[in-house]
């Protein structure tokens, strides 16, 4: 999870660890990054980037990042 400046950057706030999530889904199967956020009456906002690799397949660059306004901030 990045969190957007207002100096023009965007600075991580959380980061899920580096796992291997087969097959199916399920609530159990899932990696997820969190981190305790505070109301505020400012939007904030944020972004978050997930990196999949695929096991035996090329992996293309592309770096997707979803992106929202909140109104949430990290101590």
């Amino acid at each position: 999870m990045y969190e957007w400046y207002t100096d023009g950057t965007w600075r991580r706030k959380s980061c899920s660890s580096t796992m291997t999530v087969t097959a199916g889904g399920g609530a159990g199967n899932r990696s997820n990054a969190r981190h305790v956020c505070h109301s505020t009456s400012q939007l904030i906002s944020w972004r978050n980037h997930e990196d999949v690799d695929v096991i035996g397949e090329i992996d293309d660059s592309n770096q997707p990042y979803r992106q929202a306004e909140v109104y949430c901030v990290v101590n």
